[in-house]
């Protein structure tokens, strides 16, 4: 599911700088698209790898590591521009990115349910940055957006949890009739 996964993070990044363009310096906005594509870039070059590899199953793990390396890389890539644009945002830019973030970390949740540990670690690396820059802004506002993302970060695990569990249930009870059917 990766390749829809990518697609969808361009469509969705093009969505939001359009929206958000208006509000924040050209030179900040670019810089954020820029760290978004090359992630999406560097994800892509790492499926085509491993799919010409096709890894036997021992070899996975090491796959495995580098999928979630780039996960992280992911979620990095969208706390970039939350996090350097903090002190160009007022306070309805910053309710923007909250929305941004959390609407972003929510499909992630979806698309990544299968690994569980790469979901989390996207829902870390692309919330917990964006809380700590809010929090240090010192405002009320701003250490209210900062918890409140805490607070998604705390909520999106645990429905991630069950959406993993969902998921790989599903995987085994289709596996256990593929063996009964064959």
């Amino acid at each position: 599911r990766l390749p829809l996964s990518l697609l969808m993070t361009i469509v969705v990044t093009f969505i939001f700088v359009v929206l958000m363009w208006p509000f924040f310096p050209p030179a900040s906005m670019t810089a954020w698209v820029f760290a978004i594509l090359a992630g999406v870039a560097a994800r892509y070059v790492q499926w085509v790898a491993f799919r010409h590899a096709a890894p036997a199953p021992d070899a996975l793990s090491r796959w495995r590591k580098l999928y979630l390396i780039g996960t992280a890389v992911a979620g990095a890539a969208w706390s970039v521009g939350p996090t350097l644009m903090m002190p160009e945002a007022a306070r309805i830019e910053s309710a923007l990115f909250v929305g941004t973030l959390l609407s972003v970390c929510a499909v992630a949740v979806s698309t990544q349910s299968a690994q569980q540990a790469a979901m989390q670690t996207f829902l870390i690396f692309a919330l917990v940055p964006p809380a700590l820059a809010f929090w240090r802004t010192g405002g009320d506002v701003e250490r209210t957006l900062a918890l409140l993302l805490i607070a998604g970060l705390a909520s999106l695990i645990v429905v991630g949890r069950r959406s993993h569990q969902a998921t790989r249930a599903l995987i085994e009870t289709e596996s256990r009739m593929h063996t009964i059917i064959e």
